[in-house]
């Protein structure tokens, strides 16, 4: 046995997470990614998991002022952050699960095209970049950004990784796209090409293999 085997033996497989490919797109800065990935993992380093490591802090949430500062009030309940995804929920029409952080990339739809599909994913993780982006101003610059402000940046970032999407769209899409500055990348459809269908000369015969002719 090699030794990649016996490590890969003896290592605890970890979960396939179905979201974990897509977030890492060419389209989505990877800090932007990463911003994602470490809330839902309890990696960001917000006051409660300091204290967890055991620095002492005197905590409060920089954008409400109201209570103690974690990772899910942070991102998910602080009234900044509801206003957040209440608008970013109107924008993309449908409601934003703000119950976990998991539960905030339920909101795509399970059959569209794939350029709306990448629009969807970026606008959760820019406005959860933008929370971030938000607080950190505050804490550290002292400088409270206000709420026009944050969404102008989250439909600006929005609009630059729409527009390097690979993905797909239909005719449907364009008023959607149109809506966050997106151009559209529609499919290609393939020429038709007009097909004579001659009788076989004798003795060959036709052989309806198909189904498109019966009893004809």
């Amino acid at each position: 046995m090699t030794s990649k085997l016996a490590c890969s033996f003896l290592r605890s497989q970890a979960p396939v997470l179905p979201w974990a490919a897509s977030i890492w797109s060419a389209a989505i800065p990877p800090s932007h990614s990463f911003i994602y990935w470490r809330p839902y993992n309890r990696k960001m380093p917000t006051d409660d998991n300091l204290r967890s490591r055991g620095c002492v802090v005197v905590s409060v949430c920089s954008l409400c002022m109201k209570t103690d500062e974690c990772s899910d009030h942070l991102f998910l309940h602080c009234d900044f952050a509801s206003r957040l995804w209440d608008w970013i929920g109107v924008k993309l029409h449908c409601v934003i699960d703000s119950s976990s952080v998991a539960s905030l990339l339920d909101c795509r739809p399970a059959r569209c095209s794939s350029q709306v599909s990448d629009i969807f994913l970026v606008a959760i993780l820019h406005t959860i970049h933008t929370i971030w982006w938000a607080r950190n101003a505050m804490r550290f610059s002292n400088v409270s950004p206000s709420f026009h402000s944050a969404k102008f940046r989250i439909h600006s970032l929005i609009a630059s990784s729409g527009n390097i999407s690979k993905g797909k769209c239909l005719h449907s899409d364009f008023k959607f796209l149109d809506s966050f500055a997106v151009k559209h990348n529609c499919r290609n459809v393939k020429d038709i090409i007009s097909v004579l269908w001659k009788v076989p000369s004798s003795p060959w015969l036709k052989v309806n293999t198909d189904g498109s002719v019966i009893d004809g």
